[in-house]
């Protein structure tokens, strides 16, 4: 009986067929006993959870695989950067060049720009000028403004950006420059920045006077109240002068009308008396005397009220001199605010 004799026959498997069968059986038995009896894996996992340990185990190898390979492209990255830097740098200064030269030809051509821009207005202003001293005099007849208003003989006297000051038949006049005949305006070229520059100019002007002429109001209303203020001083000097002589006079005519009663007496026992022609001078003492009496409390009146008036004007004169200050600080502040505006015009 051969080798293959003994792996099969007629009647079925051989003898090592049979136990090679046996064998496979035998492996297999052990293989379910140790993957799915759980007394067998020492524990109690199931081939499930075996599978699934395994699973997670991949993946993490997996996740540190990536890593370790992202970390590498890192380093490699790295060991390029400074080269990309020199060339980043280059590219830089090329372009930081480039803005350079780009912006000084826009500097150029905008002082270009501007340099034509000033010739052409400066050409304007000229032209303006001269049409407009060219003007003044100038009989242009009847003139109707675009409101429909007529102008009889009108003859020109002055032209700005604002208006055309003119004489008619019924006196002098102004024109809106807006209002002029189209033709007028294409003549005359006025232009409305500047008009609404020259208006407020003019505003301004209009208003520096108005505070020049309220500063020298104000000053000459303190100076005529000064001159007031040094007239009532010297009238209650005098009242007081007058008040003190009458107090003094009053001993002074007492005493005297004492002597005339003595000498009246004395008179009276002559057989030729002078007596009546001596009394009536005592009654004119008397009179004199009680009219300088009298006089004191009118003239301490008349100083109360001078006084009352003194003190009055003072204050008067105090508010004027500290509103001069304030005056003289607001023109201040108006030609403060023209001057940037004279200096952007020229």
């Amino acid at each position: 009986m051969g080798f293959s004799d003994l792996l099969s026959s007629g009647r079925g498997p051989g003898v090592i067929g049979t136990l090679i069968a046996l064998l496979v059986l035998v492996g297999f038995g052990s293989l379910y006993m140790f993957a799915f009896d759980e007394g067998m894996q020492g524990g109690k996992k199931t081939i499930q959870a075996v599978v699934r340990d395994q699973k997670i185990s991949i993946d993490s190898s997996k996740t540190e695989i990536a890593n370790y390979r992202k970390r590498l492209d890192d380093v490699a990255h790295l060991k390029e950067q400074p080269q990309e830097l020199d060339t980043l740098k280059v590219q830089a200064e090329h372009v930081a060049a480039r803005l350079a030269e780009v912006t000084g030809e826009e500097a150029a051509a905008r002082a270009a720009m501007e340099a034509a821009d000033k010739k052409w207005e400066d050409y304007k202003d000229a032209y303006r000028a001269a049409e407009w001293a060219k003007a003044k005099g100038e009989k242009l007849g009847d003139v109707t403004s675009l409101a429909g208003v007529t102008y009889h003989d009108v003859t020109v006297r002055e032209v700005n950006h604002r208006e055309m000051k003119i004489t008619d038949s019924t006196g002098p006049k102004s024109i809106d420059s807006k209002q002029l005949p189209l033709a007028l305006q294409d003549r005359f070229q006025f232009d409305e920045v500047k008009k609404k520059a020259f208006v407020a100019e003019a505003n301004e002007g209009e208003e520096i006077h108005r505070k020049k002429v309220e500063y020298a109001e104000t000053l000459e209303k303190r100076d005529d109240k000064g001159m007031l203020l040094a007239s009532l001083n010297r009238d209650i000097q005098n009242a007081a002068a007058a008040i003190k002589k009458a107090n003094e006079d009053v001993e002074g005519w007492r005493v005297k009308i004492g002597r005339q009663r003595g000498l009246i007496n004395a008179e009276k026992s002559k057989k030729i008396s002078k007596a009546p022609q001596m009394e009536a001078d005592l009654r004119r003492m008397q009179a004199q005397s009680d009219e300088n009496k009298n006089s004191i409390p009118r003239l301490q009146g008349v100083k109360n009220d001078l006084q009352n008036k003194l003190r009055t004007l003072e204050q008067d004169i105090s508010a004027l001199n500290a509103e001069l200050p304030k005056i003289a600080k607001e023109l201040a502040d108006l030609r403060a605010a023209k001057a940037p505006a004279a200096a952007t015009a020229q």
